[in-house]
């Protein structure tokens, strides 16, 4: 939540895009007034992210993509062009890169860490 405020504060747009399961705490992440795109769907697709980007009118160069999962959010990332991070975590953590396609452009432990990553690629 920490590093979602701060982004906020520093006027990033932020997204979500999530599987729309029975179950996902989704509808939740707005709550506590961080101004987030929720954009559900049945199956992440590169269609899902564009509509992102379009919203926001984002340069795809400009845009970083964070997500655990590597044939999922990292693939799409990659093949928009945008700046892929992927954060190593819960049932992913183990996960191996096995093509070119879903190798990210960092990997991270903790969501903290992009600041820092957008310090060096953004030129913050």
């Amino acid at each position: 939540r920490d590093i979602l405020v701060a982004l906020d504060r520093l006027g990033y747009n932020l997204a979500v895009i999530s599987v729309d399961k029975a179950g996902r705490l989704i509808d939740g992440i707005t709550t506590d007034g961080i101004p987030i795109l929720l954009k559900k769907t049945s199956e992440k697709n590169i269609l899902d992210f564009s509509d992102v980007l379009d919203h926001f009118r984002c340069v795809p160069s400009e845009t970083i993509v964070v997500g655990d999962r590597l044939e999922e959010e990292i693939r799409i990332g990659n093949e928009l062009g945008c700046i892929t991070v992927w954060i190593r975590n819960g049932s992913a953590d183990n996960t191996l890169c096995i093509n070119l396609r879903e190798k990210p452009n960092f990997k991270i432990w903790d969501l903290i860490e992009v600041q820092s990553i957008l310090k060096q690629q953004l030129n913050l």
